[in-house]
């Protein structure tokens, strides 16, 4: 049977890291999805990016150093547990970079305690500007369940309200955030900005993993501000009356009840000047600093990997191997599963540098492991019994039919189409069913006792003249019917556990014909997800003597790359 990691594929649509575009749509406060007029506010954008892309990195490498020597001698406590900051870890990998405008911006990392507890915290280092060049420094800590977590990395969202710890990191130590007023505390603040069409907003935010805007432009995006809140003294720093709901302060959450009916709006930054948590214009609103929560434990993965694989992934050259696999692994939360088939992903890159990602993962079903098994489950009865006349293909006399493929090539079933068990005959399968037909069992008889699968070939023993004869002329009959056929297929030493103990891969064939190389059948390839390589004209077997095989070339590229001879084709199985 297949992994069950393989199945868990399906839930791949979210590979790429998410890019967001921020228009001028409503501004939210969480509390009472109270509307603000100033969504003219902000021009913010997010992205993904590493530290070597950054235009800054030479400035934030120095702060990153300084951060990880600043909190190896502090503690903090949030949501009840005492965090050891003593060994930490910043992923530089992984960076949400968040634009108001031109002139200002925020990074935010994820931080890894080293031998940390597995208490579902995730910590994140946020960085703000400030106007001498330096950065402002927040620690954030959330604390979200292992579904929450799962629903954001897979492009959803949750609320973060009560979930959020926020800490100002001030020359060494854990600063105080009171300033001019003793009842003064950072808090998180909402902000929702809805997608294209209005369809996903802060009413449904659970349900953002099925906005067809997700990881484009158009995207809903929910960012949380950390801005300097004062309760009871409207002419202190921020100048609000009751704080807006939210986690936030060293107490990590809940906030105060607004009775205020009218909670204070938020706005962010449109340089560093703007930077001191307060608004300087006569601005009611409270000056805020942007971010998302960063979640990805990928990077304490990569850095565990053994160092020839670790070298693969960490290359620049490969960038795209790490961020896709990074978000198939963020996506499983980075089971046994995921990790079993990352690892299997870099050996495969390793042992094919050449291969893009664009190609390893439109065709990366087809080549995981046990994914060529046939698990024996079709229906038995219902078998053609028709008796089909002998056709002498040896003899060169006889005349070798030209058929054109008979499944149209726009009904080709690619490898990651939906609904489909990732496994090689379960897509011949689904590939034949265009055409209304279906294949029998390895070991069904019919009626009269004739076998449903015609064994042409072994590795052991090599070619059954006796069923190569009835299954060419099967297939001959076959294709003069408009039927399909599928096919078994031997392309590397040993097998993956199929009955003949040769097949290692299944094909359907569609069409036969001569050309300057001679006579063969024609097949399509279903472990191409590209309709182009899997219905390829040059997808051909052709019969070659003296050894009586029928041979030849996948045009399914990543398929091919693991192969370690041509196609030769080992079972034909009847159609019915």
């Amino acid at each position: 049977m297949k992994n069950k990691f393989i199945f868990r594929l399906l839930l791949l649509v979210t590979m790429m890291a998410l890019i967001y575009s921020c228009r001028n749509n409503e501004l939210l406060t969480e509390h009472d999805n109270e509307v603000y007029n100033n969504s003219s506010q902000f021009k913010l954008t997010s992205k993904v990016i590493s530290l070597d892309e950054s235009k800054h990195k030479e400035k934030l490498a120095s702060v990153i150093s300084d951060v990880q020597n600043k909190v190896s001698k502090i503690q903090n406590k949030a949501f009840g547990k005492n965090i050891n900051y003593d060994n930490i870890i910043i992923d530089t990998k992984n960076v949400t970079y968040i634009e108001n405008g031109p002139n200002y911006h925020t990074y935010t990392f994820r931080i890894f305690r080293e031998n940390a507890p597995n208490d579902g915290l995730v910590e994140n280092l946020l960085l703000t500007p400030l106007p001498d060049g330096s950065y402002k420094e927040f620690l954030i800590t959330y604390n979200f369940t292992e579904q929450e977590k799962k629903t954001i990395l897979a492009g959803g969202d949750v609320s973060r309200k009560g979930k959020m710890n926020i800490v100002e990191l001030d020359q060494g130590t854990f600063g105080n955030p009171l300033a001019k007023s003793s009842s003064c505390s950072y808090q998180d603040v909402d902000v929702y900005i809805s997608c294209a069409d209005g369809v996903h907003n802060s009413s449904n935010v659970g349900s953002w993993g099925s906005c067809i805007h997700k990881g484009k432009p158009g995207a809903p995006v929910y960012y949380s501000f950390v801005a300097l809140v004062c309760v009871d003294d409207p002419d202190s720093p921020g100048g609000i009356s009751n704080p807006p709901s939210g986690g936030g302060g060293g107490g990590g959450g809940g906030g105060t009840t607004n009775p205020n009916p009218n909670p204070p709006c938020v706005i962010a930054p449109t340089d560093p000047t703007g930077v001191g948590l307060v608004d300087n214009d006569g601005n009611p609103c409270t000056v805020g600093v942007p971010t998302v929560p960063v979640l990805s434990s990928f990077p304490i993965y990569v850095r565990n990997l053994p160092a020839d694989l670790k070298a693969l992934i960490n290359d620049s050259a490969n960038s795209d191997f790490y961020i896709g696999l990074k978000n198939y692994y963020d996506i499983n939360l980075g089971d046994y599963e995921s990790t079993e088939y990352v690892n299997w992903a870099l050996q495969f890159k390793k042992n094919n540098q050449n291969m893009s990602w664009e190609v390893f993962w439109n065709n990366k079903f087809s080549v995981a492991p046990n994914s060529s098994i046939d698990v024996e489950d079709n229906e038995a009865g219902n078998y053609d019994e028709t008796i089909f006349e002998n056709f002498d293909f040896e003899n060169q006399q006889a005349q070798w039919p030209t058929i054109n493929p008979v499944i149209a090539a726009s009904d080709f079933v690619g490898w990651g189409a939906n609904g489909i068990r990732r496994n090689c005959m379960d897509y011949a399968k689904a590939q034949i069913a265009k055409s209304g037909f279906k294949v029998s069992n390895y070991y069904d008889v019919d009626s009269q006792g004739n076998k449903q699968t015609f064994q042409i070939y072994t590795e052991q023993g090599g070619v059954n003249l006796n069923d190569l004869y009835k299954g060419v002329s099967y297939l001959k009959y076959a294709l003069s019917n408009g039927i399909p056929v599928i096919v078994g297929i031997d392309d590397k030493t040993g097998h993956p556990g199929n009955l003949d103990n040769s097949t290692d891969h299944f094909v359907v064939i569609v069409g036969m014909g001569t050309d300057s190389k001679g006579r063969y059948f024609r097949f399509y390839d279903n472990a191409a997800g590209d309709v182009n390589q899997g219905t390829h004209p040059e997808n051909k077997l052709y019969i070659k003597y003296p050894d009586r095989i029928f041979t030849g070339q996948t045009q399914c590229i990543a398929y091919r790359a693991g192969t370690e001879y041509d196609y030769i084709m080992t079972m034909i199985r009847k159609s019915k």
